[in-house]
């Protein structure tokens, strides 16, 4: 990463030279983007910030060329903003990204469709299903006019989680299962992981446990090193709330108490949240009523604060 931040650095100084803002531009996402995959989100806003800038300062830079790397520029701006968990910054870079890129002479529904589905986390985040739904929706209709297959099927995987949150288990389980094939065929692991995780939750909320338990564990033999953490985590998720339907809930709780002892500390709060739900709520369901209780408490009360409001929900719909 170092010599790639470098050498960037570098392409800016070149690009300035020349009076070039566009390479400018390029470079400071550039290093945005590797700032980001070495999980130093605040450089990586940092980068964006000096693009826009530059940017909102370059009157002479006209066109297609600007619009396109405005709409670009904030729509990673607001990918970062989420990751630094920022999400009213956030939901405005998304939205000036999809305003730029929907009113441009240029084609850019790529990019109103990515928007799109910025805008939908972050709804679902707020436990506006409805409005998650149309953004996501939106983002279909797109991928779909562009003929990408691989897109159209991680936007439809991102509506079965919805259907899914909405109630609909057997919908979302149809979808994910078409949806495998999807990924498999196209050697997309992270997809196809997604797929057979949001399955085996579908499926265990349907009582199917036998199929959710192959599920689960073709979803565990794919985990390796560089699986990213949200996806590990899903996984054990879905494999502690299926122990506790296959009827041994007191394992399922040691499964997520040893999963929540040995997380990592991150910036972001979400992952947290989302095991400490879990463990809470299987807490409840058995014979640690108290303990569960008081985690549900404390997990509604830091989800509020942190702008989880989804997540702070269902911690008071589990209390109920």
């Amino acid at each position: 990463p170092e010599r790639g931040l470098d050498a960037f650095a570098k392409a800016f100084d070149l690009a300035e030279e020349l009076g070039d803002r566009t390479g400018q531009v390029q470079a400071l996402r550039a290093r945005s983007d590797l700032f980001l995959r070495g999980g130093d989100a605040r450089a990586a806003e940092g980068e964006l910030r000096r693009a826009g800038q530059l940017l909102d300062g370059a009157g002479e830079l006209t066109g297609s060329a600007a619009v396109e790397q405005s709409a670009r520029v904030q729509l990673e701006l607001g990918s970062v903003l989420v990751a630094r968990e920022r999400f009213g910054p956030a939901q405005a870079a998304y939205q000036r990204s999809l305003d730029i890129a929907r009113d441009s002479a240029v084609d850019l529904r790529g990019t109103v469709a990515a928007a799109h589905a910025g805008l939908a986390e972050l709804a679902l985040q707020e436990g506006e299903l409805g409005t998650a739904r149309e953004h996501q929706e939106a983002a279909l209709a797109l991928r779909r006019e562009l003929g990408a297959p691989l897109e159209v099927a991680r936007v439809r995987l991102a509506l079965a989680s919805l259907d899914l949150a909405a109630g609909k288990a057997e919908a979302a389980a149809e979808t994910a299962a078409e949806l495998e094939s999807v990924f498999l065929e196209a050697s997309d692991s992270p997809g196809l992981l997604a797929a057979r995780v949001l399955r085996a939750r579908a499926l265990t909320g349907l009582g199917e446990t036998l199929e959710a338990r192959r599920e689960v564990s073709a979803a565990a033999s794919m985990l390796g090193t560089g699986t990213p953490p949200e996806l590990g985590l899903a996984v054990s998720l879905a494999d502690a709330r299926l122990v506790a339907a296959e009827g041994d809930p007191r394992r399922a709780v040691r499964i997520l108490q040893q999963q929540l002892a040995e997380s990592v500390t991150t910036e972001r709060m979400g992952p947290s949240l989302e095991l400490r739900l879990a463990l809470g709520e299987l807490e409840l369901a058995g014979d640690l009523e108290a303990a569960g209780r008081s985690r549900l408490r404390s997990v509604r009360e830091d989800a509020a604060a942190a702008g989880y409001l989804w997540i702070a929900r269902r911690a008071e719909a589990a209390l109920k």
